[in-house]
């Protein structure tokens, strides 16, 4: 049986319609994908993210541990701050995409690492694996220990602002702080998957429903599933694990080579995606919008002049711009905005074009 979060039962009397998602049943949507992913933009969405993983770091390395086993400069990181990088593999293959939370020292230093759900497992029999490289640290699995809320939209801040005495002006995107919101001690960060203004919240599992119920209270506000959450990051452009990225693509293909650090002296898979770097890669993970009717889907062929050219990796209907969207790696050669592509949708070649994205412009309003 498919694990549970704490608002399971929530969802099945919201009428939820579920899925298995990295072990967990998870609510794909409640009252229809593209109205949630419309509430976003416009007003605001209520996210169960519990099933995401979360390990602490502790001890005298911890952050030079991370520092060596990430792509990102860890040791940039100042307590309240955080950081998106990559666990990859020494061939520079994506282990996975985390965050990275610093904590006040209080006289030894303390992170705080993100993983995907589906990847919780791996990424932290990696970790452990690569514990040899430094005695003074400790690596503690608090998945089943930490609930996670996240509210995404316009409208968060709001909504927010009713349930905590925070000045949450000044919690800037990609910092948090520990406070408390409708009475639950939480730590907030100022972070999402959605491209709108929006914080993560997360909180001991046992006063998850407590905080549920002031959420939803607060206003505009309503539960979104994990539908709606692919459309809005896709909207972005924004990478899921297991379909945009894995260990057989790397951050330069990807597009997400702002998250290397080149300057460190070393880091897992660093010798590798130098020498990517320095060949160039053959293909890159590209964008495109549909030119006719036809909704692409995860391994549907792109062709150009009739050759079969790559598969998408992700495609849906973006209920904002009202057209169909998606992404594939493709020859490096035929990445450029306006190159004519085709997708094969259910057995129909249809035309489509490339763009850049994000597909829909961010508002999320970035300090750094």
């Amino acid at each position: 049986m498919s694990k549970r979060t704490p608002f399971y039962n929530f969802h099945v009397e919201a009428g939820a319609k579920f899925t298995e998602f990295g072990g967990w049943g998870m609510p794909v949507s409640y009252s229809g994908i593209l109205e949630e992913a419309m509430a976003v933009r416009t007003s605001c969405g209520l996210f169960d993210l519990c099933h995401m993983g979360e390990f602490i770091l502790t001890g005298e390395d911890s952050g030079k541990f991370l520092n060596r086993v990430t792509t990102r400069d860890v040791t940039k990181l100042a307590p309240g701050e955080i950081v998106y990088s990559l666990l990859c593999t020494e061939e520079g293959g994506i282990i996975d995409d985390i965050l990275i939370y610093r904590f006040d020292d209080k006289g030894s230093p303390t992170y705080m690492v993100v993983a995907n759900a589906a990847n919780t497992s791996k990424d932290l029999e990696w970790l452990m694996a690569q514990e040899h490289r430094s005695e003074a640290i400790e690596i503690q699995d608090k998945s089943q220990e930490i609930g996670l809320l996240a509210i995404q939209g316009p409208k968060s801040p709001e909504i927010l602002a009713q349930l905590t005495e925070e000045e949450l002006s000044s919690l800037t995107y990609y910092t948090f702080r520990m406070m408390k919101v409708g009475g639950v001690d939480a730590l907030v960060s100022r972070t999402g998957y959605t491209g709108e203004d929006g914080f993560e919240i997360y909180f001991n599992p046992s006063e998850g429903l407590q905080l549920w119920d002031k959420l939803l209270s607060a206003g505009s506000i309503i539960p979104v599933g994990l539908g709606a959450r692919d459309v809005l990051r896709l909207e972005m452009g924004y990478t899921l694990y297991g379909n945009d990225i894995n260990e057989d693509t790397d951050p330069l293909e990807a597009r997400i080579s702002w998250t290397i650090a080149w300057e460190k002296d070393e880091f897992i898979g660093k010798e590798a995606l130098l020498r990517k770097k320095e060949k160039g890669v053959s293909r890159r993970l590209t964008a495109f919008v549909m030119d006719e009717r036809g909704v692409p889907r995860h391994g549907s062929p792109i062709f150009y002049e009739g050759s079969e050219i790559g598969r998408v990796t992700s495609g849906t209907y973006s209920p904002y711009m009202k057209k169909e969207i998606g992404m594939g790696y493709l020859p490096i050669e035929l990445t450029s905005p306006e190159t004519r592509i085709e997708v094969d949708i259910r057995g129909k070649v249809r035309k489509a074009h490339v763009v850049k994205t994000p597909f829909v412009p961010s508002r999320v309003k970035k300090s750094k």
